[in-house]
């Protein structure tokens, strides 16, 4: 620095010639030029340089979860799976598909038909049961063996008689006596309800004491002076079986779909001819049970179409589990099928009663 006129210092600045050599300050290495970044893909996405990354530290990350291995080619459905294999339920076995709305109001119109269809059948049946009586008419109910249902036949027939009738209907149960002690020669109805039982329907039941045939034969006469409508269990004994049979207006024979009770059947129908009581035979209805033991069952085609020769009428009974369980038997209890049949069996003895009204 120089002094100047003002007395204020002055600043030289020294420059080098043309000639001289400067100092030098250029560094010893300059850092590589950072070029234009290149897109990574069309979209424009930029990737960070290897030497910036390099001075940010990388986050840790967990590490990724492996892909389970697609196999090399779909498994076959193990064919001894079946018919569940075809049944596996899927999207579109869970989609409930409604039927179009003219499909669903004809299958609620058929459904609807039908169910009046039953309707009007069971009427009918009813009016065939309710067939008004002039006198007593008498039932006798046989069986072709024991155990082929002879008791459950009366019992539920009778009830059937006795709540659509409206008139008195009794069941005697000739096969435990005659008339029990106590009852008047020439009874009342009052008389007879001190010793019957009375069943839901109305039916009333009566079992009498030890007796011969002419005892059974009062007992019958007794009851016929009260009750229009009289059925006999007659069981197997003798002096009963002919008595029930010398008083009957009608017969009802209970056999089973064994071969067995087919031959008893055929039995009972020839003895029946032979003792005088052909006529009865032949307007007879037969019912046939189910089989209960390991007994083969012959076809329900089969049977009527060979007993129906020698009977008006052959009624089939099928299976149910509330008469296999034995017991007393109860007609609300029934399947509908098994309600059907006895009711149709009713409205046969029935169409009987209308000609003896006559």
């Amino acid at each position: 620095m120089t002094g100047g006129e003002d007395g204020g210092a002055v600043a030289v600045v020294h420059r080098a010639g043309p000639g001289a050599d400067g100092p030098d300050y250029a560094p010893d290495q300059w850092p590589e030029p950072l070029g234009p970044a290149r897109p990574l893909d069309p979209l424009g996405t930029v990737l960070i340089p290897a030497a910036v990354r390099a001075v940010v530290a990388p986050r840790p990350t967990a590490p990724a979860p492996a892909a389970p291995a697609a196999p090399a080619t779909a498994p076959r459905p193990d064919p001894s799976i079946g018919l569940a294999a075809e049944l596996e339920l899927n999207a579109d076995r869970l989609v409930r598909r409604r039927l179009p709305r003219g499909r669903r109001l004809a299958a609620a119109a058929e459904r609807l038909t039908r169910g009046g269809d039953r309707e009007r059948d069971q009427g009918r049946l009813v009016e065939r049961i309710r067939t008004p009586l002039r006198q007593a008419h008498r039932i006798a109910v046989l069986g072709s063996a024991p155990g082929t249902g002879r008791t459950v036949t009366t019992t539920l027939l009778g009830d059937l008689l006795a709540t659509h009738r409206p008139d008195r209907v009794i069941a005697l149960a000739l096969d435990a006596g005659t008339a029990p002690p106590g009852l008047p020669a020439a009874p009342s109805h009052q008389d007879f309800r001190r010793f019957t039982g009375l069943r839901p329907s109305g039916l009333e039941q009566l079992a009498g004491g030890p007796g011969d045939e002419a005892d059974h034969l009062r007992l019958l006469d007794a009851a016929a002076s009260q009750y229009p409508v009289v059925l006999t269990d007659a069981g197997g004994a003798a002096p009963a079986v002919r008595a029930a049979l010398a008083r009957a207006d009608q017969l009802v024979l209970c056999t089973d779909a064994s071969v067995r009770g087919a031959a008893g059947t055929d039995a009972l129908l020839g003895w029946l001819a032979g003792e005088g009581f052909g006529a009865l035979a032949a307007s007879a209805v037969l019912v046939v049970s189910p089989v209960r033991d390991q007994q083969r069952e012959l076809p329900a085609q089969e049977l009527s179409g060979h007993f129906g020769a020698r009977c008006r009428a052959v009624v089939t009974v099928p299976q149910d589990a509330h008469l296999a369980a034995g017991g007393d038997p109860a007609p609300d209890r029934l399947r509908g099928r098994t309600r059907t049949a006895f009711t149709e069996l009713a409205a046969l003895l029935g169409d009987a009663m209308a000609g003896a009204a006559g």
